[in-house]
């Protein structure tokens, strides 16, 4: 159970006038990565066994205190070994050197390294911010 060929993709666009004092801009982040389901499939409704929940996301810039920022259910569709998982979702997000992380989370609960699937981008600034590349597993 690994992501693959992770972090092929990561936008953050800022969303402007989103921001009030104090409190971050609020910013999308769009994730395309693969995942590898050669050990553990996708799982059906309330399976217990070893098998894919959901993937977290989180921005782990500060490594002692990682933020979940959404989750992305596996599609139910899964029909090869190695798929591509897509999704966003917003938050507030300082600008700045950011470091996001997916995890694949198992039906009991536990979840993958949050090391093993990781990507640094910049948010903010003018424009959408892309990064492509990663960690590999």
């Amino acid at each position: 159970m690994r992501i693959k060929r992770v972090w092929a993709l990561v936008a953050v666009a800022a969303l402007s006038g989103m921001k009030s004092a104090g409190t971050p801009p609020q910013h999308t982040i769009q994730v395309t990565f693969n995942y590898d389901f050669t050990n553990a499939k996708g799982c059906k409704e309330k399976e217990t066994g070893r098998c894919v929940k959901r993937f977290i996301i989180y921005d782990i810039t500060d490594v002692k205190n990682p933020v979940r920022l959404f989750s992305l259910a596996v599609p139910d569709d899964v029909k090869h070994i190695i798929y591509q998982i897509k999704g966003s979702s917003s938050a507030p997000l300082d600008d700045g050197e950011r470091t996001f992380a997916a995890t694949a989370q198992w039906a009991d609960g536990t979840e993958s390294d949050k090391d093993a699937c990781k990507v640094t981008v910049t948010v903010g600034g003018a424009g959408n911010k892309q990064a492509s590349g990663g960690t590999k597993q």
